[in-house]
């Protein structure tokens, strides 16, 4: 029997999975919503620090964590 890899998640999936808003995502990680929101659309991504708080968050391993790659606006 082999085991089923998880399931790899946008910032926007983790958080909609959990049924929170961006505002209470934020509120979590002691970021402000924008930034957030820059994270879920590409436009900035978290450091490593960040991730890490995200993983706990989640309860995701950082593997099972996707960003979008960075957008140049």
């Amino acid at each position: 029997m082999t085991e089923q890899e998880p399931e790899k998640l946008y910032l926007a999936q983790l958080r909609g999975k959990s049924r929170m808003t961006q505002e209470e995502v934020a509120a979590k990680l002691g970021i402000s919503k924008f930034t957030w929101r820059n994270w879920e659309i590409g436009k900035s991504a978290p450091d490593l620090w960040e991730l890490q708080k995200i993983k706990k968050l989640f309860n995701v391993a950082l593997d099972d964590i996707k960003i979008l790659p960075k957008t140049t606006v």
